[in-house]
């Protein structure tokens, strides 16, 4: 169990400094919480951009990664990072979701009121290294894809696919001077150039390199010991226990224990889950030899090889 989580295990019959529900108040009025469906890249970094104080903005990331690495691979772009992940750490444990929501509200268990926890909070948040920028120009695939979809509601199908099928037979037949011409994509990359460009960012800037979904970066023998979404769901199962505890224990009603919902908002939840994410923040950056939990392939890949090689 890490150092910011041990206060959990600590379970107490009922001490109101540390009880999430305490203290207990008359007149209740939050907003909704904000949770797994409302999980959202763009309102992060919107969030981390205004309150810069926690991570910084984008911009500065940018121009960080730019003096860090020479720009040898271009101008590397960064992603917002959910630590917390709505999707895939907090809508999959959901229990500790059911604590942030009133009744009929994702399993809600509380009444009146929401504690208004948001998902997409700026503590919840990191700017992570993604792919340059001269790897996210499509080739016409996007554009095509939009006019296809269009096409298809008024009916005007032909001319549409048949544009496709030339971009495709375009691609194979020019596909060495389409990368020469530098509009070529990420997934048109080799798995050895992925990693050179991947691991150059993250060797210097000292953070994951964030691209595709974080349950699979591990491969599936390796999960239990190095999955950043497994080890995400452990920290919310620990909070759950001692979320549970004081739910039993707490005097919500006339000085004596409910021990069953609806609870009283706990309001101190919203700052324990905060803590969970400075947890898994510290999952993601620092020296990549002493990386233990993954949100990419690229980063688990890169720690394997550190493995390998001997100590500078």
């Amino acid at each position: 169990m890490s150092e910011l989580l041990e206060q959990f295990t600590v379970l107490l019959p009922h001490d109101p400094d540390k009880c999430p529900f305490c203290p207990i108040q008359e007149n209740y009025n939050s907003p909704d919480s904000v949770v797994s469906d409302g999980n959202d890249s763009t309102t992060l970094g919107n969030n981390l951009d205004a309150h810069h104080d926690v991570d910084g903005n984008a911009a500065e990331h940018v121009l960080d990664i730019m003096l860090r690495t020479g720009g040898i691979h271009g101008v590397y772009t960064v992603t917002p990072h959910h630590l917390v992940c709505g999707n895939e750490i907090l809508g999959k444990q959901k229990e500790i979701q059911s604590f942030l929501c009133k009744e009929g509200r994702h399993d809600g268990k509380l009444k009146p009121c929401d504690t208004g926890y948001d998902v997409n909070n700026a503590k919840n948040g990191i700017w992570l290294p993604s792919t340059p920028d001269r790897y996210k120009r499509k080739f016409g695939a996007t554009a095509l894809e939009r006019e296809l979809d269009v096409a298809s509601a008024i009916g005007d199908l032909d001319e549409t696919i048949s544009q496709r099928e030339m971009l495709q037979f375009f691609r194979a037949n020019y596909g060495r001077e389409i990368t020469i011409l530098g509009v070529t994509n990420w997934t048109n990359l080799s798995d050895e150039d992925e990693d050179n460009i991947a691991f150059a960012v993250m060797l210097k800037k000292e953070r994951q390199f964030h691209l595709g979904e974080h349950e699979g970066a591990v491969p599936k023998h390796d999960r239990a010991e190095h999955s950043y979404v497994l080890q995400g769901i452990k920290h919310l199962d620990t909070l759950t226990v001692y979320v549970r505890h004081y739910a039993d224990r707490c005097p919500m009603e006339e000085g004596q224990p409910t021990n069953k919902p609806p609870y009283k908002p706990p309001f101190k939840l919203n700052g324990y889950l905060d803590i969970v994410s400075e947890q898994l923040r510290r999952y993601v950056t620092g020296n990549p030899r002493q990386w233990r939990y993954f949100i990419s392939k690229w980063a688990y890949r890169l720690w394997q090889e550190l493995q390998n090689a001997p100590a500078a």
